[in-house]
């Protein structure tokens, strides 16, 4: 006898080798005699599929009606034909088109539901998992505006935490506590706060935060590539990180975020002072905390600062302070960093010396292709012998 993982099986395979027709002859066929939450979220990922190819106006909102169709029959007994998977294909297919409204609406309606099911029978009933929250804070972060967003995701978050612990007051098993808040989702309003230039609100959550929470130097350090991304925040970085100093144990991460707050001043006397706690923490610098110190040399521009940058990258090569002192070697995003910021500081012999690292690296086909025109259209200045610079 088949079962509805089985059937849910077949559908998959039919989709992923190109058989539509049979994938919905099979559907039509099963929803004839049973409609299930299995068939539904199937039928919603053929929609999303169909969606991502279709290009006319017509065809999309006749996609979009279908499957709004589907909801309201799942929303008539979500307890058979709702579950968490069910939400996340609705809020897909809607933030494809990049209704956001209709996205909320779709979250607010699957809590309600989520309480009504929960009312009704004993055990937890899941239909808005964290995965839901992360797109909705992803397409706020992604919107033209997104500052005009910023109460909408105040609301969701605290509902998301709110919905924790009623969860945690009625014995939910911790599968559905997971299910509920998870790390990914604090990321992902964290990102939002950060493109809507919300410090304040990172900040306070950082602060309700106790020095033994998990989270507590994941929200720290997106607090500090905010302030690096706003720049001219180098002296609240500092006041933040001497506080968490005295509360918690510093790692790696935090000190790289610390040095990007110095990247648009090009303060790297200060940059240099947090090189030197970092050090002096027994905290092993890794290739995004040299790159961020790089970045720092070059903002400032000057000949003796730049001087500095072949003095670390050639510490990175004998792996100084290393195990067994192996060579520390930049990644791709970093050439790639190193690349723009070179260009954006008008240096045009940085930006082929570090073009010519990622070749050497073998990691020149890996740029992305902003960093390749970059190095294309800058003139190739010639740089004085060894001795002459002497």
């Amino acid at each position: 006898m088949h079962n509805e993982f089985t059937h849910s099986t077949m559908l998959s395979v039919y989709r992923r080798v190109g058989m539509a027709a049979e994938a919905d002859a099979l559907r039509q066929q099963l929803m004839a005699v049973q409609l299930t939450a299995g068939l539904i979220t199937a039928r919603l990922g053929d929609l999303h599929l169909q969606l991502c190819r279709a290009y006319e106006t017509a065809a999309m909102a006749s996609l979009l009606a279908e499957a709004d169709q589907l909801w309201r029959q799942a929303a008539q007994q979500p307890l058979q034909l709702m579950n968490h998977v069910t939400t996340m294909c609705m809020l897909k297919l809607h933030q494809h088109v990049g209704d956001i409204a209709r996205q909320q609406s779709i979250i607010e309606e699957a809590l309600n539901l989520e309480r009504a099911a929960s009312n009704v029978e004993s055990g937890s009933s899941v239909f808005v998992h964290a995965g839901c929250f992360c797109m909705l804070f992803d397409s706020f972060a992604r919107s033209p505006q997104p500052a005009d967003y910023v109460s909408a995701a105040q609301s969701a978050y605290r509902s998301m935490l709110q919905r924790r612990a009623e969860a945690t007051s009625k014995g939910w098993y911790k599968r559905e506590l997971k299910l509920i808040v998870t790390e990914v989702a604090q990321s992902a309003y964290l990102k939002f706060l950060q493109r809507a230039g919300r410090i304040e609100e990172m900040m306070q959550m950082w602060r309700g935060m106790s020095a033994e929470d998990s989270a507590n130097q994941r929200i720290l350090t997106a607090v500090l590539n905010a302030m690096a991304g706003v720049g001219g925040c180098h002296l609240q970085a500092e006041q933040i990180m001497e506080a968490a100093g005295e509360s918690m144990q510093l790692g790696v991460q935090q000190f790289t975020a610390w040095l990007a707050c110095y990247r648009h001043s090009g303060g790297w006397r200060g940059a240099e002072s947090v090189w030197q706690r970092m050090q002096q923490s027994g905290v092993v610098p890794d290739s995004s905390a040299y790159r961020e110190l790089m970045q720092v040399y070059m903002s400032d521009g000057s000949a003796e600062q730049l001087a500095k940058i072949e003095s670390l990258y050639a510490e990175m090569q004998r792996g100084d302070g290393r195990l067994a002192g192996r060579p520390l070697h930049l990644s791709v995003a970093d050439y790639e960093k190193l690349i723009k910021c070179a260009h954006m500081h008008d240096l045009p012999t940085e930006v082929h010396k570090w073009a010519d690292r990622a070749r050497e690296f073998g990691a020149w086909h890996q740029i992305d292709t902003p960093s390749q025109h970059i190095v294309q259209k800058t003139g190739r200045h010639s740089a004085p012998p060894p001795q002459q610079q002497q």
